[in-house]
């Protein structure tokens, strides 16, 4: 099950993220997951849990998303929704290229602040640091 070891990835990123966030820690953590990348969502759900037993993300939540697969028309440049036509409907070219299905990425992490740990609250925090190497911080 190599959905394990993408979860022990995923903890390792949101603990790094987390680092650069003092007085933060993580709510819940969105993952977008292509159709087409070989990635059990279920299963990621499932190992998430196991790889964050014993670090700051025990409590964590982990959300994934379907991302439904695009095309790219190399000859003129069109995106299709529709995968499953292997001809550019506005070229009619047979070079295509799949944009979008085969990612695996942080999308959203919620912050909570020691505020809302006390509270026992999980509203988001935005993080206003410009500087974030991290776009799927809330708020950047």
């Amino acid at each position: 099950m190599h959905e394990l070891s993408i979860a022990c990835e995923l903890v390792q990123r949101v603990s790094e993220i987390l680092e650069q966030h003092p007085g933060y820690r993580a709510g819940t953590v969105t993952v977008a997951v292509g159709v087409y990348s070989g990635v059990n969502p279920g299963a990621l759900e499932y190992a998430f849990p196991l790889a964050a037993e014993g670090t700051i993300l025990r409590d964590v939540a982990l959300v994934t998303e379907s991302v439904a697969p695009s095309l790219d028309c190399r000859g003129c440049g069109a995106s299709h929704l529709d995968p499953s036509s292997l001809t550019c409907a506005v070229c009619g070219s047979t070079d295509l290229s799949l944009a979008t299905g085969r990612e695996i990425e942080i999308t959203a992490l919620e912050l909570l602040d020691e505020e809302d740990q006390e509270q026992g609250t999980s509203q988001p925090e935005d993080c206003h640091d410009t500087d974030c190497p991290e776009k799927q911080c809330a708020g950047s």
